[in-house]
């Protein structure tokens, strides 16, 4: 589904950003702006692709096009039809960051589309599914399954995420999202029902194993995963 949405974007970074504002961008690892009041996880997985114009999700194939107008030295970005402004500028050497309100800030990078795969999603979705693998740093036993996940299957929501079980946390599932972006593969998966989701790249998928590289990690039991190991 595609939506007609006008947003423009006054950007002054092509010449002072020091990167051109080209192929696609997520928000992750977002940053709260005071931990010592509430704040919400923002908008993780939004993706924005400069190359063809138009915005997204990595949890959902809606995309929304978009209208994108450069100017030197402001970042701003309006929405028609939707009041009020918000702003998009640099954060450190190769990110941009945007108020999303509720104390937090979601913060793009780009995302590295050299590691294509000679596999569709369908066959990557398989290889998870038809596959048992090795506890996560030797603890968190987590199995992929092609079931709707279930919370989105009790409320009758249209969402793609899919049921994971956690064999260590027996009372307690969560659900995974592949994603497929130019033939590069991303992972998403979260170890229960309110805990936070972790992003990961795939790198290689061989009959041992899926190499991956971290994007954003939670504390329990996944620190610097770059690999599930199929289990022999």
């Amino acid at each position: 589904m595609k939506k007609n949405i006008l947003i423009l974007f006054l950007v002054g970074l092509t010449t002072s950003y020091g990167q051109e504002l080209d192929g696609v961008w997520m928000s992750y690892n977002n940053r709260i702006i005071d931990s010592s009041i509430a704040y919400s996880k923002g908008g993780e997985g939004i993706l924005i692709n400069f190359d063809n114009s138009t915005m997204g999700h990595i949890g959902s194939d809606t995309i929304i096009n978009v209208h994108l107008t450069f100017k030197m030295k402001k970042v701003k970005l309006k929405v028609e039809g939707i009041k009020g402004k918000g702003k998009l500028k640099k954060f450190g050497n190769d990110s941009l960051e945007m108020d999303s309100g509720r104390n937090m800030v979601d913060v793009f990078r780009k995302l590295d589309l050299n590691n294509e795969l000679n596999m569709s999603l369908e066959e990557v979705i398989d290889f998870f599914v038809k596959n048992r693998f090795e506890p996560l740093n030797d603890f968190m036993d987590i199995e992929f399954t092609r079931d709707k996940y279930w919370k989105d299957k009790w409320l009758a929501r249209g969402r793609e995420r899919l049921n994971l079980l956690n064999h260590t946390w027996e009372n307690d599932s969560g659900f995974w999202i592949l994603k497929e972006i130019d033939k590069n593969y991303f992972l998403v998966f979260t170890l229960g029902q309110v805990e936070k989701q972790n992003f990961y790249q795939i790198l290689d998928i061989n009959e041992k194993s899926i190499k991956l590289k971290p994007l954003q990690e939670t504390d329990f039991g996944l620190k610097n995963i770059t690999e599930l190991k199929t289990c022999l």
